[in-house]
């Protein structure tokens, strides 16, 4: 990999003169990224591989089967491991080699997970923000020490999580419950999730109705 390439990708629009820093990051052994932060390097101009690199770590959005291939493929060597958390409450759950397709894993270490019948995400961890420095925003919920997050899911027998959506993109279509999340992938029909922007409408058959633009 060349240094503009790495260095364009990881550090975009600024001028780096100083070698060390570049053969730092070429040296790493760890990864870590959003989604679209591990798309934008795999976009990179040019080929090669990143040997180096041990472990990848992906978090802040799910990791579709395309990016996870082509990380594979960049770092031949590395272990990717998808997590799932948020700024109030670091790691919640990560998945390994075993974690069944769709699923963010199995609780974090040290970490407790709570699901209400409602299938609300609540944590308990030593992970957990004490509040914000802003006094005036909102906190959110906490029930017997678990601190609600905000999504919806669903635990399996060997408790894996499965994320369906965000409670606050949450809309009733039909009858039906749709989370806003899941509406891209099958109804746009360039089927590029980010190019899509889904939302809910008024029909005059239905109440509400999913829409894809």
């Amino acid at each position: 990999v060349s240094k503009d390439r790495l260095m364009d990708v990881v550090w975009p629009d600024v001028t780096v003169s100083e070698d060390s820093l570049y053969q730092a990051v070429a040296e790493a052994r760890r990864a870590l990224g959003t989604p679209t932060q591990l798309r934008r390097l795999l976009l990179a101009e040019g080929d090669g591989a990143l040997p180096e690199i041990a472990h990848v770590f992906c978090g802040g959005g799910k990791l579709d089967a395309a990016c996870c291939v082509g990380m594979a493929a960049l770092c031949p060597n590395a272990t990717i491991r998808e997590f799932y958390g948020a700024s109030e409450t670091s790691f919640i759950t990560i998945a390994d080699a075993a974690t069944p397709e769709g699923s963010v894993g199995r609780a974090y270490p040290g970490v407790l997970l709570r699901l209400d019948t409602e299938g609300r995400v609540f944590v308990a961890s030593p992970y957990l923000f004490d509040g914000y420095a802003e006094p005036d925003l909102p906190l959110p919920p906490r029930v017997d020490g678990h601190l609600g997050t905000g999504d919806i899911g669903m635990l399996d027998a060997e408790g894996h999580l499965f994320l369906r959506g965000r409670e606050n993109r949450m809309v009733t279509v039909a009858d039906r419950t749709l989370f806003l999340e899941a509406t891209p992938n099958p109804t746009c029909p360039c089927r590029r999730a980010w190019t899509a922007i889904s939302g809910p409408a008024t029909s005059a058959c239905w109440t509400r109705r999913a829409i894809c633009s």
